[in-house]
């Protein structure tokens, strides 16, 4: 769950900067079983969390449009 908000949080600001297309998740499941679910909400609520600090500390700048991946 950690990295999937931590993907989804680049792939907005990548939209934000029009380098992508425009796509939005409205949902998202987690499935656990009846045994599994307490352990499951908690680990999804610390992963939110987490991910939340990491994302906070994120440099802001736009990602630059020319430059190839290798910086050449």
């Amino acid at each position: 769950m950690e990295q999937f908000l931590l993907a989804y949080d680049t792939e907005v600001r990548l939209q934000q900067q029009a380098l992508t297309p425009k796509a939005i998740i409205e949902d998202i499941t987690v499935e656990a079983g009846p045994k599994y679910f307490a352990g499951a909400a908690e680990k999804v609520k610390d992963a939110v969390v987490t991910a939340s600090e990491y994302i906070k500390h994120r440099e802001n700048a736009p990602y630059n449009k020319g430059t190839a991946a290798n910086g050449k």
